[in-house]
């Protein structure tokens, strides 16, 4: 875990650096607050302690972290940080506007939302629920990282 942290710490360290010397006009994280949130922070630190630089990129966030689910106090540390936040869920625009209406928040809708809005419903799949015998299909959805794999697939199989 340790070594993880230091990795985390030297790859941030190269991404600010690279940001530094492209120097784009702007920076989009996507997803992943826990490391882009540090990132943004990280190159707010380093423009507001170079005021004459003439370099102002603008600061964008894709995927609110879930702040409104647990840590609230972190919109305030979003809204010093980024010019934009682009949310995934409806709500959220009213909720940053309730808390940080500095920070500018536009919903732009989940990316998987309509994506198979053109097929039908499992049940109404006669096709495919016949050619998987007429079996409900079940969709297990453990998680991406490793560590949740190895905690939920198996109670999931299992169930």
């Amino acid at each position: 875990m340790l070594a993880k942290i230091f990795e985390l710490r030297r790859l941030m360290q190269k991404l600010l650096a690279v940001a530094i010397q492209r120097q784009p006009d702007v920076i989009i994280g996507v997803d992943y607050g826990g490391f882009n949130l540090r990132f943004g922070h990280a190159l707010k630190e380093y423009l507001r302690g170079n005021p004459f630089t003439k370099w102002k990129p603008k600061i964008v966030q894709f995927v609110s972290p879930q702040v409104w689910a647990s840590r609230p106090g972190r919109a305030r540390q979003l809204a010093e940080d980024y010019d934009l936040l682009l949310s995934i869920f409806p709500f959220e625009k009213d909720w940053y506007a309730q808390r940080v209406p500095r920070l500018r928040v536009e919903f732009v809708g989940h990316p998987m939302v309509g994506r198979f809005a053109n097929d039908a419903p499992l049940a109404g799949r006669g096709s495919a629920n016949a050619a998987a015998g007429d079996h409900p299909q079940i969709l297990l959805l453990p998680g991406s990282r490793k560590s949740e794999l190895r905690r939920h697939l198996p109670p999931m199989l299992g169930a």
